[in-house]
């Protein structure tokens, strides 16, 4: 869970400095194409709470789209249904039907759909090309394995850049890119003072407070929480406790 309050986070920085090869100039080459809700906005003036919203991104395929519509469904249940915040989701191909079947996930809930376009900068394209067919971060082993395909030279020529595209499909550097700071440049977000960052398979359990009313309260620019379970085969060098 990250939430971060956007003004003060991002839309009052001063410029980046342009960078030679392309890869750390904030918005390009991202692009915002649309932004489609599938019903009206049933809170128009927030009731005037802060302007804060939950964001999610997720693509179209089948799997992932099952999991966003069990995170939006929970955030109805146990958030946005009680504190009236929207949430968005930032998509590349979003159908309007499967706009229609997300929403209908989240009835008391008011869903914008951002479409958006990742394109690589010409300084990665030939390395995109080059790495299309290596292993992708859904690699199952254990990564410090002989076996790993890193570690087995796949990787040529192409450092520094070469263990995290082996490990990680641009899609995935494409969504970190984005909640880094690229993405809350659109004009999308300049609506909003806070965001809420969340994953498509995140899933909230209870009820919680309103976090954005508590940050502008509280004058709270960022909240971090984090959980993480250790892996088996780590703990195998371990006696049992």
């Amino acid at each position: 869970m990250i939430i971060s309050g956007l003004k003060r986070s991002y839309m009052e920085q001063q410029p980046e400095p342009k960078h030679t090869a392309g890869l750390l100039e904030f918005g390009v080459p991202l692009e915002q194409l649309e932004v489609e809700s599938v019903i009206p906005d049933p809170r128009p003036n927030r009731d005037g709470k802060p302007k804060g919203i939950i964001t999610i991104m997720a693509t179209a395929l089948a799997a992932d789209v099952y999991k966003l519509k069990n995170a939006v469904r929970t955030l109805d249940l146990h958030f946005t249904a009680l504190h009236g915040y929207p949430i968005a989701v930032v998509h590349e191909d979003f159908s309007r039907s499967l706009m229609r079947e997300v929403q209908a996930a989240a009835p008391q809930s008011y869903i914008r759909f951002v479409r958006v376009r990742f394109r690589l900068p010409a300084s990665l394209q030939a390395k995109n090309a080059a790495m299309q067919n290596v292993q992708r971060h859904w690699w199952t082993g254990n990564r410090n394995s002989p076996d790993y395909p890193y570690h087995k030279g796949s990787t040529g020529g192409l450092q520094p850049w070469a263990k995290r595209m082996v490990s990680y499909p641009f899609g995935y550097q494409h969504m970190c890119r984005f909640f880094s700071g690229a993405g809350f440049r659109l004009d999308f977000f300049k609506e909003y003072d806070y965001y809420w960052r969340l994953d498509s398979d995140s899933e909230m359990n209870h009820g919680v407070q309103d976090l954005f009313q508590m940050m502008d309260r509280d004058h709270i620019d960022y909240i971090y929480n984090t959980q993480f379970s250790d892996a088996g085969p780590s703990l195998l060098p371990f006696p049992s406790i």
